[in-house]
């Protein structure tokens, strides 16, 4: 037997043993490193989704918002516990499932005098709006989604010109009790969808426990029989959406309250924010405001909006520029900037830049503090 190399069968054999022992284990140092790359791969993978894709909770410093999307984001990203996807809703940048992210919406004036409180309804409001009526006393405008479940709303006050001017911007069925002349003539030349207690009164109910005018009151599913039976065809126009964020920077140190003194100490209004919360909570005559079912009224954005102001008769009724553009102050997170306001027409939103960007705000309540424009506002 002739063997290659001189070498013996026992040599060739050991060389075979150790040549299958030698693959053997390149394999199975392959599959090894194989393994470990995956495993690698799949730590990093899990870190990336956490860092980047998975929603966040809120920490020290930053608040995360408890439902709602940027206006400028893709909404249906949010999805409720069910796993259905929900969108962000225009008016207050609230997630709500699909369906219910373009609401109709009522307009409701509402009291605010010494003997009207505590009012109802407020603290489940959208958007509300407050300025001056008469004197030195303030009345609300406040705006909700008609397919909510709020059971009382009020008490309900009379129109005022700059009340219209709000409502058409919403597009929002206006409810109220009579008005201003100017206010009246408004209406009747306009083409808003008027809920006058005096020509609806079957919506609206009295309450007993208080005396006129501060006793009359409506809820939602009024409102949704109301409009079921005077404007079944009608048709809402999309609101165009402020800018809404998911996740918002808060600041270290609180800006100090926003406090807005109207005239007389029961009018005095100051917002007080709760880092806690992620919220402002508003103060009225020394007190925290709240409905009169106990509900607190907290705001997710406060707005100061300065407008030109002028009193139109002796009994001190007033006119609001309302269109047009002047100074504001928005604050959120606890913190408060400098702002600009502006409105182009009578159907267009208010929008609030700070510089030439939109100013964003938190999801949720949003309150408009409308002053006028050389009143001085802490903050």
């Amino acid at each position: 037997m002739n063997l290659p190399n001189h070498q013996t069968p026992h040599q060739i054999s050991r060389q075979g043993w150790w040549g299958v022992r030698r693959s053997w284990l390149t394999v199975t140092r392959l599959r090894i490193i194989l393994a470990a790359v995956a495993a690698v791969l799949a730590v990093l993978g899990a870190l990336l989704w956490h860092a980047v894709l998975a929603p966040k909770p809120a920490t020290e410093g930053e608040l995360a918002a408890p439902a709602a999307a940027t206006a400028d984001q893709v909404s249906d990203q949010a999805v409720s516990p069910t796993g259905e996807r929900l969108l962000s809703r225009d008016i207050d940048g609230v997630y709500v499932p699909r369906g219910q992210e373009h609401p109709d919406l009522v307009a409701v004036a509402i009291d605010n005098m010494v003997d009207a409180r505590p009012a109802s309804g407020l603290s489940k409001a959208s958007v509300v709006i407050e300025t001056l009526a008469e004197g030195g006393i303030t009345r609300f405008l406040a705006l909700f989604p008609t397919d909510g479940d709020v059971a009382k709303i009020g008490p309900v006050r009379s129109a005022r010109p700059y009340f219209v001017d709000w409502d058409e911007e919403y597009d929002a069925v206006f409810a109220h009790v009579g008005g201003s002349p100017e206010a009246l003539d408004r209406i009747d030349a306009s083409n808003l969808r008027d809920a006058n207690e005096y020509f609806a009164g079957a919506y609206f109910w009295r309450s007993q426990d208080r005396k006129a005018p501060h006793n009359a009151y409506i809820a939602l599913d009024k409102v949704r029989e109301l409009v079921a039976h005077r404007w079944p065809a009608r048709a809402t126009h999309a609101l165009t959406p402020w800018k809404f964020m998911r996740a918002l920077s808060v600041s270290d140190q609180a800006s100090p309250d926003i406090v807005i003194d109207w005239s007389t100490p029961g009018y005095k209004v100051s917002w007080h924010y709760d880092a806690a919360l992620g919220q402002y909570v508003r103060y009225q005559n020394g007190a925290a405001m709240q409905d009169e079912d106990g509900s607190v009224v907290r705001a997710s954005t406060v707005v100061v909006q300065y407008a030109k102001m002028s009193v139109l008769d002796e009994i001190g009724r007033r006119r609001i520029v309302t269109v047009g553009n002047g100074r504001a102050l928005v604050a959120v997170g606890g913190k408060t900037v400098e702002a600009t306001w502006e409105r182009k027409a009578p159907q267009d939103r208010t929008r609030f830049l700070v510089g030439e960007d939109e100013a964003g705000f938190a999801p949720g309540p949003i309150w408009i503090e409308t002053v006028p424009s050389a009143m001085k506002v802490a903050h």
